[in-house]
């Protein structure tokens, strides 16, 4: 999916469960690339797992 037509698009096609876990999906490839970019940009040098998974926790609330 690469924008928000698309994405609204498939709300339209997808059942209501397999629509939310679509955006559970993308939310979490956000987080690994703002992980990344963090990495990437020197602000972190590594970011242990346990602090990822504790932000993807957090964002499924």
């Amino acid at each position: 999916m690469s924008s928000v037509t698309e994405i609204e698009e498939a709300a339209g096609r997808l059942p209501p469960e397999e629509f939310a876990q679509l955006l559970e999906d993308l939310q979490d490839l956000a987080l690994a690339r703002a992980a990344l970019a963090r990495i990437e940009s020197g602000e972190e040098k590594t970011i242990p797992w346990s602090k990822l998974r504790d932000e993807l926790d957090a964002a499924h609330g």
